[in-house]
């Protein structure tokens, strides 16, 4: 993109440190959320789609 080494390298860091941060949290995000609905149980359940973790600008 043109940047100068010292940005580019600022930049990996901050998208490691996004990622690591998913990696830490993943299996909080991802558990089943129950909520209350006129159903007997009803819940939203995260099912994977790939291995994309992050896509930046």
């Amino acid at each position: 993109m043109g940047k100068p080494i010292s940005q580019a390298e600022a930049e990996v860091e901050k998208c490691a440190a996004g990622c690591d941060c998913y990696i830490e949290n993943a299996e909080r995000l991802l558990r089943n959320q129950f909520t209350q609905t006129d159903a007997k149980s009803s819940y939203v359940r995260f099912e994977p789609l790939g291995a994309i973790l992050s896509i930046t600008p």
